[in-house]
């Protein structure tokens, strides 16, 4: 990363991307998450980003407890069977209790 600090943003992240993928390492999506999250960062100083109800009460809390529970799956270096498909299932009730609960309403 050291030899990507003299070059432009864009070349510099590529760079960087390029590195760790040939390092085997998965760095990359890190990297991404991290220029995402610093672009949004911008710009909610610019202006506060509105956030639904939705989001707040049924969307964020199933992905802060899914990453909670991922990480305490992984913690093992293992992903087993059973918790695949536990990881399936949660991946399906996110599916159909966001379309029952907040999906379904009609338009009319």
């Amino acid at each position: 990363m050291i030899k990507a600090l003299n070059r432009s943003g864009d070349e510099a992240d590529l760079t960087t991307i390029a590195e760790a993928v040939t390092a085997g390492r998965l760095k990359a999506a890190g990297l991404i998450g991290v220029r995402v999250g610093k672009i949004l960062g911008v710009i909610a100083l610019v202006a506060p980003i509105p956030v639904g109800a939705v989001t707040l009460h049924f969307y964020l809390p199933v992905v802060v407890g899914t990453i909670v529970l991922i990480s305490a799956l992984l913690l093992a270096r293992r992903l087993t069977r059973w918790a695949g498909a536990l990881l399936i299932l949660i991946y399906i009730g996110f599916a159909v209790g966001g379309y029952v609960l907040y999906g379904a309403t009609s338009t009319t």
